[in-house]
């Protein structure tokens, strides 16, 4: 009878092999840490940023968010707050995100069209790890003051061997519309691609040989993988660069609070002084309010914006959206903020 039992078991194995799990492709625990090397082309040396997984946070709505500093398909400076639903969906948290285009989308690729309205308090579909191949989809990344429209597309997994072990990869392509406050314009780019390694996570993303990031090492629950600069094994994972959170709550009526870090490295982000400002301007760009305005030593630190305080002109505030901003050296971060009475 064992026999028996044990001969199904085999056949069934082989009908039947192991399924991935898709949740292993983006390793969120925290304190992983993966290290890049970004190249703006391919003769460049480049130069190397940290990703760092910061722990959960939950957000307006109830739900855990994993906190991520720099991740690499936004580029270096960001913090983005992620997870992955019960779908396989990597999820980016939106605490507001409105249209400023109301042009029709023709390409086709895009559900639902551009003039989506706004989004308060939500999440984005980023990538999606357990889909057929050639499915499409569309996302929205609002870095700085642009808005990108991309639709992805999952193109397949493949095996490989990264960092001498046998494991397989999934690979995304995009096909973006930026548009340009400024000029007012539209432009098209093609061509993106970014590939996720089992057990590792996100191993590249780059627009052909320029513009890359490449995993060079990461530690992953613990284990090391490749080659770490300036980060031994007991390295306690933090960030070692200026930091601005998104405000919190945010809609906000009256007071929210404003985090941001101060980093141990007084030249990070090749700043030459830690003389701190940090202001809040109304959409006009108006100066609104002065929160910050001195030398700062490093650390954490948290101020309250009070919309009932009198402002410019002796008035409290109007319900709408507000852009608060960080200046410390060479540094400069901007993130928008709702006050809804």
């Amino acid at each position: 009878m064992n026999n028996i039992i044990f001969i199904i078991f085999l056949i069934s194995s082989q009908i039947f092999p192991q399924m991935d799990n898709p949740r292993d492709y983006f390793p969120l625990h925290e304190g992983n840490i993966w290290q890049y090397r970004y190249r703006n082309n391919p003769g460049q040396t480049g130069w190397v940023e940290n990703m760092i997984s910061c722990g959960d946070t939950v957000m307006p709505g109830g739900l855990t968010y994993t906190q991520l500093f720099n991740p690499p398909y936004y580029g270096t400076g960001y913090i983005k707050y992620c997870r992955i639903d019960s779908h396989y969906n990597v999820l980016e948290y939106v605490d507001s995100l409105c249209s400023i285009n109301n042009e029709p989308d023709t390409s086709g690729l895009h559900d639902p069209p551009n003039s989506f309205g706004c989004l308060v308090d939500t999440s984005i579909s980023i990538f999606k790890l357990n889909v057929p191949d050639s499915t499409y989809w569309s996302t929205f990344f609002n870095i700085g003051d642009n808005l990108f429209l991309p639709s992805l597309r999952y193109m397949g997994e493949y095996e490989t061997e990264i960092f001498g072990q046998q494991t397989r990869a999934k690979v995304f392509t995009q096909y973006s519309r930026q548009y340009y406050p400024g000029p007012g314009i539209w432009v098209e780019y093609y061509g993106w691609n970014y590939v996720f390694v089992k057990g590792i996570g996100i191993y590249s993303t780059g627009f052909g040989e320029s513009s890359t990031a490449t995993l060079e090492g990461a530690i992953i629950n613990g284990i090391k993988y490749g080659t770490l600069v300036g980060i031994g094994d007991n390295t306690e994972n933090k960030p070692k660069s200026f930091m601005l959170y998104q405000n919190y709550p945010n809609p906000f009526n009256p007071t929210t609070k404003i985090k941001f870090v101060i980093p141990n490295v007084a030249d990070a982000f090749n700043a030459s002084t830690t003389n701190v400002f940090l202001k809040v301007y109304d959409v006009l760009g108006n100066e609104i309010a002065t929160l910050v305005d001195k030398h700062k030593p490093p650390g954490t630190y948290e101020i309250e914006f009070d919309a009932r305080l009198p402002h410019r002109q002796g008035s409290n505030l109007p319900s709408g959206i507000y852009f608060y901003s960080i200046t410390s050296g060479k540094f400069h971060d901007v993130k928008k903020m709702i006050l809804m009475k």
